[in-house]
């Protein structure tokens, strides 16, 4: 079991996102919230929502619901509940804003997917597009 510990360990050390390490780290070597808080932050755009990879198959640097998502995922991950700060205060602006909503829905792929490196299912020639 430690040797697989060891593994993991060695590979995260090597090979992950300053995010990932810092989850990482709070998770199984008594790291803190505001280490992953702090590396979370520095995928938040100035509208409060999330881009730059977040979500790792979409390099779109533009905020977008689903990164925005991943942030909150990432949020309860580590049981962060302080709606006063900032991380959080940006996701509810982001939200507020109503950009990438239809009025009844978040659209899952935006427009400017499209002018980053992202996997086949952040692709869309759909026009349903908000923004």
């Amino acid at each position: 079991m430690m040797a697989t510990y060891q593994k993991a360990q060695n590979f995260i050390y090597r090979n992950a996102r300053p995010l990932d390490l810092a989850r990482w780290q709070y998770h199984f070597e008594n790291g803190s919230k505001e280490g992953v808080l702090t590396a979370l932050s520095y995928y938040q755009n100035r509208d409060g929502g999330f881009g730059y990879a977040l979500e790792a198959d979409a390099w779109n640097p533009n905020s977008s619901p689903i990164q925005t998502w991943a942030a909150t995922e990432i949020l309860r991950e580590i049981a962060f509940q302080d709606q006063e700060h900032p991380i959080i205060q940006g996701i509810l602006k982001y939200l507020n804003s109503g950009k990438d909503f239809n009025g009844e829905f978040w659209y899952t792929v935006v427009r400017s997917n499209q002018d980053y490196p992202h996997a086949p299912w952040w692709h869309s020639d759909r026009r349903q597009y908000l923004s």
